[in-house]
């Protein structure tokens, strides 16, 4: 195993050690070998689950992380703008690996920086430093008290600032960067060193290692889940195909928090007019597939409680009878992109 030692400056060394110990409780062989899953960072022998924690966004909005970025590839980060190297080389490699990528894979990522100096970085010295690199970067702030408690519930150990060096104090924290595939699972984490190349060979199989988009619970199975956007904040169509792997079982409810009310529709043409119709519950034989579909059985999502772009996801829960509650994150696409999403 390969540890990597890394020493702030005026940082207690007995400190720095644990925080290195910490940083990488999976292994990785020699510069250039692959983990177990292919990646050049450093993989998790054991996936864990992304952390809940709310924050405020450098525009002053709270901002559930474990909500926001469901269904993206994400980056977390918790270092701040003052930080002498590893923060600033961190986030320029991250900004310049998005760069190369394909537009369609880099806008599922989402790069979370969260300060660990909360005294010194206000909002906005927060987004001018995450501007310098990317400015889709997201910047987050709390209180100290609010900080320490991410840092806990990522795995790490909080931020310590070694304030007897006066004014131009450093600060102790994590090193790495913790990379959360779609599914809302950390599997890799990239120590301070990682190269760009790492990056770039990374990123592509995290995004696609849930890119199928496929969600289950017990015998069953949901798959290609989308949302065209509607224009401003009109009602939300959503699609997807659900399949049966066993017994008989009746979708009786979808839920969501992205809007005010979700209920199952049917399209039903008579005489040449178009009306949707409820459809209460529905039935799944065994072995059998449901399908929602434009101009068939679908689900509305009414009074959507944000806008929604081509790019974005929504959380919904579908409810069975059988198999019982099961979470699914849709991609919001465009109504020109629908047929070659799904």
């Amino acid at each position: 195993m390969r540890v990597t030692r890394f020493r702030f400056p005026g940082a207690p060394r007995p400190r720095a050690l644990l925080l290195a110990a910490v940083l990488l409780p999976a292994c990785r062989g020699d510069a250039g070998e692959l983990s177990p899953g292919g990646y050049a960072g450093v993989e998790l022998t054991q996936p864990r689950p992304k952390p809940d924690f709310t924050l405020t966004t450098t525009d002053g909005r709270p901002f559930d992380f474990r909500r926001e970025t469901d269904g993206y590839l994400t980056f977390l980060f918790f270092g701040y703008t003052n930080c002498p190297d590893v923060c600033p080389v961190h986030m320029a490699n991250l900004a310049a690996a998005l760069d190369r990528l394909p537009r369609e894979t880099a806008r599922d990522v989402r790069v979370v920086f969260v300060t660990t100096d909360p005294a010194r970085d206000t909002p906005a010295r927060i987004r001018e430093w995450l501007d310098a690199f990317d400015p889709g970067f997201i910047g987050l702030t709390g209180t100290p008290e609010e900080l320490s408690d991410a840092q806990v519930a990522a795995g790490l150990l909080p931020a310590m600032a070694d304030t007897a060096a006066g004014a131009a104090y450093e600060v102790g924290h994590a090193a790495q960067v913790l990379a959360y595939t779609p599914d809302n699972l950390l599997r890799v984490q990239y120590p301070f060193g990682t190269r760009q190349s790492d990056w770039a060979h990374d990123i592509p199989l995290l995004r696609t290692r849930s890119a199928a988009r496929e969600f289950s619970a017990g015998d069953l199975r949901v798959l290609e889940a989308v949302a065209p956007a509607p224009p401003g904040r009109g009602p939300m169509a959503l699609y997807l195909i659900v399949v049966n792997e066993g017994a008989a079982d009746t979708l009786v409810a979808i839920e969501s928090d992205a809007a005010d009310s979700a209920a199952l529709h049917r399209q039903m043409v008579h005489g040449g007019s178009a009306r949707m119709m409820p459809a209460g519950v529905v039935a799944i034989p065994a072995g059998g597939t449901l399908r929602l579909e434009p101009g068939g059985l679908h689900a509305m999502l009414n009074g959507p409680r944000r806008s929604f772009a081509p790019g974005d996801s929504l959380r919904v829960v579908l409810r069975f009878r059988r198999a019982g509650a099961l979470p699914v994150v849709a991609r919001v696409v465009s109504y020109t992109e629908l047929e070659t999403a799904r």
